[in-house]
């Protein structure tokens, strides 16, 4: 993800300064200012899509430096952190989970976004109505990536609707459960996001293979390797 949104912003950048003259153009001409969606598409107009890398998010919480909780988690630290890199001088803006979410999705400061709560605001119709259809999967969907996504989604995610801009959906409804919960599923056609697709719900017990972590790790790991062997098949034809 870091790779692909440093070049976007390093294109953004030479693009920021003409949109600004433009808009002031336009506004002193009486034009409509553009949205930021016309913005994001005029920046991808100038990115080079033709090599796509792909992109794997693994998206977990409570790794805060005062309690040291990544101690508690030697196999994240091993695969994830020991691997990569760690930004020592990070900050998270809204250390509350649905608002932080959103920020991530969008981009957005939690003021801008309008997702201050864990209930009333979580998944709201204002979240559906004004920000859900320009998360960062939807710019994606629409630079010609395949979009996935499986866990936990939001707090208050009632299940009965698919986000737009996501081609594999397994989400989990409703806040963290890892046993007795319910997962919301749908797969279908790219760019879904003048209809309202509906999943299907499936209940799961409290038997230890049932366990919420390993059922989605079972299955990003399935999706993975269905993706490897189609990309394989492609580059042999």
């Amino acid at each position: 993800l870091l790779v692909l949104n440093f070049d976007l912003l390093i294109v953004a950048r030479e693009r920021r300064n003409r949109d600004r003259d433009k808009d002031r153009r336009d506004r002193r001409d009486g034009s409509k200012k553009r949205s930021s969606r016309d913005r994001f598409n005029s920046i991808l107009k100038d990115y080079d899509l033709s090599s796509q890398k792909n992109i794997v998010v693994f998206m977990s919480d409570d790794q805060d430096a005062v309690y040291e909780s990544m101690s508690a988690m030697p196999k994240t630290q091993k695969w994830l952190s020991d691997q990569g890199t760690t930004f020592d001088n990070a900050f998270v803006t809204t250390p509350i989970c649905c608002p932080s979410r959103s920020t991530y999705l969008t981009g957005k400061y939690m003021h801008n976004h309008g997702v201050s709560t864990n209930n009333q605001e979580c998944c709201s119709d204002n979240w559906r109505d004004t920000q859900e259809k320009f998360t960062f999967n939807n710019y994606l969907s629409q630079a010609g990536y395949y979009t996935s996504f499986i866990g936990k989604y939001m707090n208050e995610y009632s299940g009965n609707y698919v986000p737009p801009g996501w081609d594999y959906w397994t989400a989990l409804h409703k806040n963290s459960k890892y046993y007795n919960y319910t997962l919301a599923r749908w797969t279908g056609s790219r760019h879904h996001y003048n209809r309202n697709p509906v999943p299907s719900m499936k209940k799961y017990s409290d038997q230890p293979h049932e366990y919420f972590t390993t059922v989605i790790a079972d299955e990003v790991e399935t999706l993975l390797k269905l993706y490897n062997r189609k990309n394989r098949k492609l580059a042999q034809s």
